[in-house]
């Protein structure tokens, strides 16, 4: 998982069986059409942390280069992070925060002002990135999926199975993970927060 902070325009959408539509209130106002593309659209200067796509990471282990690999980034995901572009959105939208992985950001690479297209500044740099990390991918992938199969079987979305009578809640297992166990080495809120995310987005997939 690779970290940036981004600063510059864009706007959020919510990825329904439809595709993409507007999620911000401001872009639901000013555009009539919700599909319209985001060059066309009016988008606010935004500034926190995000997560790279799977392609994104992808290109980035190929290029190893990151200038190289910004070139062709148009998309970014929200993230569990004390910068987190998407907990500020969460607050100020009161958008349960439950609901990260229906969210996705368009990067503003330019604007139509009359009648052509001015280029757009923006800043992306890397914060963190465990993409590098020692544990072999396929061994990581196998750990995610495993938590993820965890998580539906204690909260009763797996067929067949009554949730656990000890589970709440998502938000309440975390907590108490976080008590109990949050002096060890990435057991932190936040870090059980992005790994139990990743883990049923990987689960997702692969159902899919």
């Amino acid at each position: 998982m690779v970290l940036v902070y981004f600063q510059g325009h864009g706007d959020w959408f919510i990825q329904t069986d439809q595709g993409l539509r507007a999620a911000t209130y401001v872009s639901k106002a000013l555009d009539a059409d919700p599909g319209i593309l985001i060059e066309y659209r009016y988008c606010p200067d935004i500034k926190g942390t995000f997560k790279l796509t799977d392609e994104d990471e992808k290109n980035l282990a190929i290029t190893q280069n990151f200038e190289i690999t910004k070139k062709s980034i148009k998309k970014l995901l929200p993230c569990y992070h004390e910068l987190s572009a998407f907990e500020k959105l969460s607050k100020e939208a009161k958008i349960p925060i439950d609901q990260i992985d229906n969210y996705v950001f368009l990067i503003q690479r330019e604007k139509r002002l009359r009648k052509e297209f001015v280029p757009l500044d923006f800043d992306l740099k890397i914060i963190e990135s465990t993409s590098t990390s020692k544990i072999d991918p396929r061994l990581e992938n196998s750990y995610l999926l495993t938590i993820g199969a965890l998580l539906e079987f204690i909260s009763g979305k797996s067929p067949g199975i009554a949730k656990h009578q000890g589970f709440e809640s998502e938000a309440k297992l975390i907590e108490y993970l976080d008590h109990k166990y949050g002096d060890y080495e990435g057991v932190s809120k936040r870090t059980l927060q992005s790994r139990f995310a990743e883990a049923k987005r990987r689960l997702k997939d692969v159902g899919n």
